[in-house]
């Protein structure tokens, strides 16, 4: 046990990177080495959009795409290895599946060869740095099929990444509990004529001074005519009560500025020793703080009844899955205890709060647990 938490105090943190052709080019065209094998620009990107057996390509890979979707996205770029002043031409083909969308055949595009061409299949929520860099501007998914996008109704978009070029929009459901104190917000509200930037309590001060100069709202106005005429306001947390009527969900506010990335840690015994293994946030950054790195997924689409521990910045939390009743997992949640108290120990990562160890079960997780996520699906 001892070992295991020296290890995760002393996890030396490790930036993503994108391999091609047996190298690795960093995070894509963020922050670029030239003294590195690195991704120099990018030269073209293709999109098509999968409609059951055939692909229909889009007019221009403008950035936006749907979460009942499913796109097949082309990208060439230009690349140099360290050593070597010859220009690399490479390809990609990204297989993007929206988080609602279902699962169904895939064909290929005209020029994808069988035998060469390289394919890497993503799913929204989890993507790589490097997805974010082929389009001209941030990402925006809208929620649903382009077909039935409405935009009369009011729509409410969550505010991702910590990187400039790997900002990313994605539209969650319009209710007050998708709300996050740590979390900035989009609002299109047509019956306002406005587009509301809602602004947490608790966002990070890199988020703070980056966001206004990306201007995210004018990229809302490029999907469709009547929004581009709205106007621009801004809203603090405590300020959305009037675009909520009727809505009694609520959201946990919190207090305590982000210093801190959460670590999400799966406790399990499969060796005969007790064992933690994290899971990696796709966008991580060793100089960026990350307010919501993981995924109510990730809990739920382990092997049950599966155990984690979740050190948040002021607790540290144990959260208990689904038929978790024999003996073999007291044990293991027994483990998972001695483990967090003994971490509580070693760190203080809250200096001005007194950490505790706090515990969640599948099914009935308090708000202050689910917050820590960016979105949550109830009964799930």
């Amino acid at each position: 046990m001892d070992r295991q938490i020296d290890e995760l105090l002393n996890k030396p943190s490790e930036e993503p990177y994108f391999l091609f052709d047996y190298h690795k080019f960093g995070r894509g065209l963020a922050h670029v080495n030239k003294n590195a094998d690195h991704i120099s620009k990018t030269i073209s990107s293709t999109c098509w959009m999968i409609k059951k057996d055939i692909l229909e390509k889009q007019e221009s890979n403008n950035g936006i795409l749907f979460s009942a979707e499913t796109y097949i996205i082309q990208w060439n770029f230009e690349y140099r290895l360290i050593g070597s002043e010859k220009v690399n031409i490479g390809t990609i083909f990204y297989h993007w599946k929206g988080w609602h969308a279902n699962k169904g055949f895939s064909p290929v595009p005209p020029n994808f060869d069988e035998a060469t061409s390289i394919v890497e299949r993503i799913c929204q929520w989890s993507e790589p740095p490097t997805f974010f860099h082929i389009f001209p501007r941030n990402l925006v998914v809208l929620d649903g099929k382009s077909i039935d996008f409405d935009t009369k109704i009011p729509h409410l978009f969550m505010v991702r990444g910590e990187l400039r070029e790997e900002i990313h929009i994605y539209e969650v459901v319009f209710a007050k509990s998708s709300l996050r104190s740590k979390a900035v917000f989009l609002l299109v509200v047509p019956t306002e004529k406005a587009i509301f930037s809602w602004w947490g309590a608790c966002v990070s001060a890199e988020l703070k001074s980056l966001l206004p100069s990306l201007k995210l709202d004018q990229i809302l106005r490029t999907v469709d005519d009547t929004w581009s005429h709205f106007g621009t306001k801004q809203l603090s947390e405590g300020q959305e009560d009037f675009l909520f009527i009727n809505d009694d969900s609520s959201y946990s506010h919190i207090h305590e500025v982000p210093n801190f990335t959460p670590r999400l840690l799966y406790c399990n015994t499969i060796t005969g020793e007790f064992l933690l293994t994290e899971v990696e946030y796709p966008l991580r950054s060793a100089n960026h703080i990350a307010s919501f790195p993981f995924l109510q997924s990730h809990l739920y689409s382990a092997d049950q009844p599966a155990l984690f521990l979740l050190v948040n910045q002021s607790d540290i939390w144990i959260w208990k899955g689904s038929e978790n009743g024999d003996e073999e997992f007291s044990k293991l949640v027994e483990l998972a205890e001695e483990t967090a108290f003994e971490y509580l120990k070693r760190t203080k990562i809250s200096p001005r709060k007194l950490m505790s160890v706090k515990f969640s079960e599948a099914g009935s997780e308090p708000l202050e647990f689910t917050n820590i996520f960016p979105y949550w699906i109830r009964n799930k």
